[in-house]
């Protein structure tokens, strides 16, 4: 389903640090097209083509069916044909990343299939690995799932460890750092319009947006209308690229209005830049006092929290101290651990 992506990068470390951890296992695919897929590679996880395309989940079972007692099934997201899951010496993991399509229905049509799915594979598994205490807290309330089966697993980051590139980034001045997908609840628009309200802002900094695909024609007249085209650019960028331009930005600004974990702020934090940020969701349970938040629904907030942060190094100079050390706590290492420590809970 995915070429790209946060999922994708959680099961690439998780396998990494599961190999480091000497457990083997198989990462059974249709997709080798996932550019995580090669580094997910390891001498003790094989990788095995599906052969059935119309019904992997039949194929999965027969296989799971040929393994021997204590094998875990862990899918990389949801599925109603989970159901065809069958074998009693198999147990089933489930990873929930977040609660955005049941609190945001909508939002989207597509999000209703995700609900279904999901409900269908919560009922179906034996153990939940939650990435925050706000995910597993929305699992008790929406899904009234017992506490004891799930297992807060938080993600981790390794940009910091990347050997830096040679290369250097535009001449372009101070600017805000924004990086991910900017549609829908990712808020990407509030940011801006507060951004355009701002002389002060608008005066000293620019915008780079890092990923997300280039802006769609309804983005760029939006940027357009609020008269700051020339100010607000789009790049692609690997992930050695990605850490060299949150080392260089005045600070991330994150204002998702709910996330599960929300990865940029812990790489943000990580590589010493500044994190500003919404109250919404995970993430102030994830930067904790390292951040400034602001609400991600009032434009003033945003603003104000902006103008107000970013005028203050000596505030800055202590949130960057207090990240560097908030992030060092979350590494996929801990990520692979906890998760072992939540196979064994359901295998013995």
């Amino acid at each position: 389903m995915q070429n790209e992506g946060g999922i994708s990068r959680y099961f690439q470390e998780l396998i990494r640090g599961l190999s480091e951890s000497e457990i083997s296992g198989k990462i059974l695919t249709q997709n080798h097209a996932n550019s995580r897929m090669s580094g997910a590679r390891s001498e003790r996880f094989e990788i095995l083509s599906l052969k059935d395309l119309n019904n992997p989940y039949k194929e999965i079972s027969r296989l799971l069916a040929q393994e021997p007692e204590g094998r875990i099934f862990h899918p990389t997201y949801y599925s109603k044909n989970l159901v065809e899951i069958r074998g009693p010496k198999t147990k089933m993991v489930v990873t929930v990343f977040d609660m955005i399509s049941e609190l945001f229905l909508e939002r989207k049509p597509r999000f209703r299939k995700v609900v279904d799915e999901k409900r269908i594979s919560l009922e179906k598994a034996d153990h939940i690995l939650s990435i925050s205490r706000q995910t597993k807290d929305d699992l008790v309330r929406i899904y009234s799932v017992p506490e004891e089966k799930i297992t807060v697993t938080y993600l981790g980051s390794n940009l910091h460890l990347l050997p830096s590139v040679t290369s250097e980034t535009p001449a372009i001045g101070p600017f805000i750092l924004y990086v991910g997908k900017r549609s829908g609840y990712k808020n990407f628009s509030n940011f801006v319009t507060a951004y355009s309200h701002s002389k002060s802002l608008m005066s000293n900094f620019s915008i780079i947006a890092v990923g997300g695909g280039e802006f769609s024609p309804r983005e760029n007249l939006e940027l357009q209308n609020l008269n700051i085209a020339d100010k607000v650019s789009q790049i692609n960028a690997n992930d050695e690229v990605l850490a060299k331009y949150y080392r260089k930005a005045a600070c991330l600004v994150y204002p998702s209005l709910y996330e599960g974990f929300g990865l940029p702020p812990v790489e943000a934090m990580s590589l010493n830049c500044v994190v500003i940020a919404s109250s919404g969701g995970s993430i102030p349970e994830i930067c904790n006092g390292a951040a400034e938040y602001f609400d991600p629904t009032n434009v003033d907030s945003i603003e104000q929290v902006l103008e107000a942060t970013l005028a203050d190094e000596q505030q800055m100079q202590k949130m960057r101290l207090m990240g560097l050390a908030l992030a060092e706590s979350f590494t996929w290492e801990k990520t692979a651990a906890k998760t072992i420590e939540a196979y064994k809970k359901i295998v013995g």
